[in-house]
Protein backbone atom coordinates (compact mmCIF):
# COMPACT_ATOMS: atom_id res chain seq x y z
CA UNK A 1 0.00 0.00 0.00
CA UNK A 2 2.80 2.37 0.92
CA UNK A 3 4.48 1.60 -2.40
CA UNK A 4 1.37 2.68 -4.35
CA UNK A 5 1.11 5.87 -2.32
CA UNK A 6 4.73 6.81 -3.12
CA UNK A 7 4.21 5.90 -6.78
CA UNK A 8 1.08 8.08 -6.88
CA UNK A 9 2.83 11.07 -5.29
CA UNK A 10 5.78 10.77 -7.68
CA UNK A 11 3.41 10.49 -10.66
CA UNK A 12 1.48 13.59 -9.61
CA UNK A 13 4.74 15.51 -9.08
CA UNK A 14 6.04 14.52 -12.53
CA UNK A 15 2.73 15.37 -14.17
CA UNK A 16 2.67 18.76 -12.44
CA UNK A 17 6.26 19.52 -13.44
CA UNK A 18 5.74 18.51 -17.07
CA UNK A 19 2.48 20.53 -17.25
CA UNK A 20 4.25 23.57 -15.87
CA UNK A 21 7.17 23.24 -18.30
CA UNK A 22 4.81 22.74 -21.25
CA UNK A 23 2.68 25.72 -20.31
CA UNK A 24 5.77 27.84 -19.76
CA UNK A 25 7.21 26.91 -23.16
CA UNK A 26 3.88 27.70 -24.84
CA UNK A 27 3.64 31.02 -23.06
CA UNK A 28 7.18 31.98 -24.04
CA UNK A 29 6.63 30.99 -27.67
CA UNK A 30 3.40 33.02 -27.78
CA UNK A 31 5.00 36.03 -26.13
CA UNK A 32 7.92 35.98 -28.52
CA UNK A 33 5.63 35.61 -31.52
CA UNK A 34 3.90 38.85 -30.57
CA UNK A 35 7.12 40.66 -31.58
CA UNK A 36 7.15 42.41 -28.18
CA UNK A 37 4.43 44.79 -29.33
CA UNK A 38 1.09 45.56 -27.80
CA UNK A 39 -1.85 45.54 -30.23
CA UNK A 40 -2.48 49.00 -31.60
CA UNK A 41 0.94 50.35 -30.69
CA UNK A 42 1.67 51.26 -34.30
CA UNK A 43 -1.46 53.42 -34.51
CA UNK A 44 0.24 56.31 -32.71
CA UNK A 45 3.19 56.17 -35.11
CA UNK A 46 0.91 56.16 -38.12
CA UNK A 47 -1.21 59.02 -36.78
CA UNK A 48 1.87 61.12 -36.08
CA UNK A 49 3.27 60.46 -39.53
CA UNK A 50 -0.07 61.32 -41.16
CA UNK A 51 -0.21 64.58 -39.21
CA UNK A 52 3.26 65.49 -40.45
CA UNK A 53 2.26 64.69 -44.03
CA UNK A 54 -0.97 66.70 -43.83
CA UNK A 55 0.91 69.69 -42.42
CA UNK A 56 3.33 69.52 -45.38
CA UNK A 57 6.30 68.32 -43.36
CA UNK A 58 7.20 65.52 -45.78
CA UNK A 59 10.86 65.33 -44.82
CA UNK A 60 10.16 64.59 -41.13
CA UNK A 61 7.42 62.13 -42.07
CA UNK A 62 9.84 60.31 -44.36
CA UNK A 63 12.46 60.19 -41.60
CA UNK A 64 9.93 58.69 -39.19
CA UNK A 65 8.82 56.09 -41.72
CA UNK A 66 12.41 55.10 -42.53
CA UNK A 67 13.17 54.72 -38.83
CA UNK A 68 10.02 52.66 -38.35
CA UNK A 69 11.04 50.37 -41.23
CA UNK A 70 14.45 49.82 -39.66
CA UNK A 71 12.71 49.11 -36.35
CA UNK A 72 10.59 46.44 -38.06
CA UNK A 73 13.75 44.85 -39.44
CA UNK A 74 15.32 44.82 -35.96
CA UNK A 75 12.19 43.16 -34.54
CA UNK A 76 12.32 40.55 -37.30
CA UNK A 77 15.99 39.93 -36.54
CA UNK A 78 15.07 39.34 -32.88
CA UNK A 79 12.25 37.01 -33.91
CA UNK A 80 14.55 35.03 -36.18
CA UNK A 81 17.12 34.68 -33.41
CA UNK A 82 14.43 33.43 -31.01
CA UNK A 83 13.33 30.91 -33.63
CA UNK A 84 16.62 29.06 -33.24
CA UNK A 85 15.86 28.03 -29.67
CA UNK A 86 15.42 24.45 -28.62
CA UNK A 87 11.67 24.90 -28.18
CA UNK A 88 11.13 26.40 -31.64
CA UNK A 89 9.29 23.23 -32.64
CA UNK A 90 6.31 24.72 -30.79
CA UNK A 91 6.14 27.55 -33.30
CA UNK A 92 3.93 27.07 -36.36
CA UNK A 93 5.63 26.98 -39.77
CA UNK A 94 6.52 30.33 -41.31
CA UNK A 95 3.81 31.94 -43.42
CA UNK A 96 5.13 32.08 -47.00
CA UNK A 97 3.18 35.25 -47.79
CA UNK A 98 4.71 37.01 -44.79
CA UNK A 99 8.22 36.05 -45.94
CA UNK A 100 7.45 37.55 -49.36
CA UNK A 101 6.16 40.76 -47.76
CA UNK A 102 9.28 41.06 -45.64
CA UNK A 103 11.25 40.39 -48.82
CA UNK A 104 9.52 43.29 -50.55
CA UNK A 105 10.36 45.60 -47.64
CA UNK A 106 13.96 44.33 -47.75
CA UNK A 107 14.06 45.02 -51.48
CA UNK A 108 12.92 48.59 -50.79
CA UNK A 109 15.60 49.07 -48.13
CA UNK A 110 18.28 47.68 -50.46
CA UNK A 111 17.20 50.17 -53.16
CA UNK A 112 16.79 53.08 -50.73
CA UNK A 113 19.35 52.82 -47.94
CA UNK A 114 19.25 55.35 -45.12
CA UNK A 115 21.56 56.33 -42.29
CA UNK A 116 20.90 53.90 -39.42
CA UNK A 117 20.42 54.97 -35.81
CA UNK A 118 23.70 53.24 -34.92
CA UNK A 119 26.28 51.00 -36.58
CA UNK A 120 24.75 48.00 -34.77
CA UNK A 121 21.29 48.79 -36.16
CA UNK A 122 22.83 49.15 -39.61
CA UNK A 123 24.45 45.72 -39.32
CA UNK A 124 21.21 44.11 -38.13
CA UNK A 125 19.18 45.74 -40.91
CA UNK A 126 21.77 44.61 -43.45
CA UNK A 127 21.55 41.04 -42.17
CA UNK A 128 17.76 40.97 -42.45
CA UNK A 129 17.81 42.57 -45.89
CA UNK A 130 20.34 40.02 -47.13
CA UNK A 131 18.24 37.16 -45.76
CA UNK A 132 14.82 38.25 -47.04
CA UNK A 133 15.45 40.27 -50.21
CA UNK A 134 15.72 37.11 -52.37
CA UNK A 135 12.16 36.23 -51.28
CA UNK A 136 10.63 39.47 -52.59
CA UNK A 137 7.84 39.09 -55.10
CA UNK A 138 9.24 39.72 -58.54
CA UNK A 139 7.26 42.21 -60.64
CA UNK A 140 5.37 40.67 -63.52
CA UNK A 141 6.26 41.76 -66.99
CA UNK A 142 3.32 43.16 -68.89
CA UNK A 143 2.75 41.45 -72.23
CA UNK A 144 3.18 43.94 -75.07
Amino acid sequence: MRRYLILGIVSVALLTASSYLGARAGYDAGRLDSMYRAPGEGAADLAGTLQLLRSGNVSDAETLMEARLDNEFVERWLYDRQSNRVLSFLRPPENEALVKLIGSAAQYRASHPCVPASPRVGAIVGEVVAKYEPHAVKPRMSPN
